[in-house]
């Protein structure tokens, strides 16, 4: 086919030198909310366990963060942070939508965006052009594809969030963010990189130099990050990311011989690849084939 005549093509990207939709960032969706104040009233100073989105949709919003009285007008948004105190001052009419999240860290604490001392002010940010026509769009899903099944709707809001939280974190200047949370999510980053590394030579047996350059990491610097995130040295923490993926893939493939799994995974012999398993998983690959039959 002669692409020039036959069809018509626009490309937006290229994105082949990025490694790829990760979740470095731990982010969890919890709810979104559709609010109209019904009257003049002030919703009680509350403090935050979870994060807080909230961009105007229509009219007024005043409130209060940290006892910073602020005004937010039409298509403003403001993140509020976990820790911080927040009173709301309403006038009948005013219109805003919400959403509820939290980020956990590695150690399962929750992690802040911005540095506990920066003003509430600074958290506030005008949305317009492009960025104002995402949003609406994003609402206007989330409100399409609420269904009864909440299990079944949390998967499609959950990683519709993803696209909004990342959106939103674009638009903060990234001085404001805070010193934590850009290690913890440098970090995940790089954990990312290796296991993403890791899972493109799943059929193979790489040597040390080759996961170096992969990496784009000298020797010391992978052994370094392998042994923090992994708590193992390069080459077996490799191991130990193949022997977890190749159990998976028995459990969902339960017909297949030990002699096909050597062979898919790049593993010399039945018998080395048995020996390695085993070492790795406490239980010959055999014995997991015949639990899956």
């Amino acid at each position: 086919m002669d692409q020039s005549t036959d069809i018509s093509v626009q490309t937006y990207g290229s994105y082949k030198h990025l490694k790829g939709e990760t979740d470095n960032i731990k982010v969890c969706f919890a709810d979104s909310n559709r609010m109209i104040a019904q009257t003049e009233s002030v919703y009680k100073k509350h403090t935050h366990v979870v994060y807080e989105a909230i961009i105007i949709e229509k009219g007024v919003y005043r409130c209060s963060v940290n006892d910073t009285q602020l005004l937010l007008n039409e298509w403003d948004m403001i993140v509020i942070q976990p820790g911080q105190k927040h009173e709301d001052f309403l006038q009948k009419g005013t219109a805003w939508y919400t959403f509820h999240f939290w980020i956990n860290a590695e150690d399962d604490q929750t992690s802040l965006i911005f540095e506990r001392n920066t003003p509430p002010q600074d958290q506030i940010l005008h949305i317009e052009g492009e960025s104002r026509e995402f949003f609406a769009s994003m609402i206007k899903l989330f409100e399409s594809e609420a269904k009864i099944n909440a299990e079944e709707c949390y998967h499609i809001h959950s990683s519709m969030f993803r696209a909004v939280f990342h959106k939103i974190l674009s638009l903060y200047r990234k001085d404001l963010l805070s010193e934590q949370f850009i290690t913890q999510n440098a970090m995940r980053q790089e954990a990312t990189k290796i296991q993403t590394v890791f899972h493109r030579n799943l059929a193979r047996q790489p040597s040390l130099q080759e996961l170096c350059k992969q990496t784009a990491m000298s020797r010391s610097s992978l052994y370094r990050a392998c042994e923090l995130y992994f708590n193992r040295s390069p080459r077996k923490a490799f191991l130990q990311y193949k022997m977890n993926h190749i159990y998976e893939f028995i459990k969902e493939n339960p017909e297949i011989s030990v002699k096909e799994l050597s062979q898919i995974f790049g593993f010399k012999t039945q018998f080395h690849f048995s020996r390695l398993f085993t070492q790795e998983m406490g239980c010959y690959p055999s014995l997991v084939i015949n639990n899956g039959k």
